[in-house]
């Protein structure tokens, strides 16, 4: 691997950065899209002082948000990487959106989890396979909780 990744769109730079900072700090949503795999999330950032804010949700959920550069009022879209998503088993004693297990890949040391949300549509969960971390089977209702910090907010042009 490289020291340094310049990703290019239609002929433009657009994030020349170390392989981690472009993974973790994608500059827009084309990079974040780029470099793995993210969900996708269309919100509407209701309030915001700059470094926090409260994201509603397409299906009525309001998220809690929190980033160390600005965020403004207004059309978002939320990517959040499925590593980052943790799975409680509905009814445990978490807050998140809930859902319907749909699929589970099987990876060895992990599986991937898509979870289908009502108004929002599949929600892809990875997990690193913990050896205490519980294991979902497809119909499972699960809570997806998300670390404030963790969602890339991106506002709409």
């Amino acid at each position: 691997m490289s020291d340094q990744v310049c990703v290019m769109n239609a002929g433009r730079i657009i994030q020349l950065a170390s392989p981690e900072e472009i993974y973790a700090r994608p500059a827009d949503l084309f990079v974040a899209e780029f470099v793995g795999k993210t969900n996708k999330l269309s919100a509407r950032v209701e309030t915001a002082d700059g470094l926090s804010g409260v994201a509603l949700l397409a299906n009525g959920t309001k998220l809690p948000i929190r980033k160390s550069e600005g965020i403004r009022t207004g059309a978002a879209t939320l990517s959040v990487r499925p590593e980052i998503i943790r799975l409680a088993a509905k009814g445990a004693d978490a807050d998140g959106l809930a859902g319907r297990i749909t699929h589970r890949i099987f990876l060895g040391s992990s599986a991937e989890y898509v979870v289908d949300v009502p108004g929002l549509g599949d929600i892809l969960v990875s997990t690193g396979g913990d050896a205490g971390e519980a294991h979902f089977d497809i119909g499972g209702e699960v809570i997806m909780s998300i670390d404030p910090a963790a969602p890339h907010v991106f506002a709409e042009p």
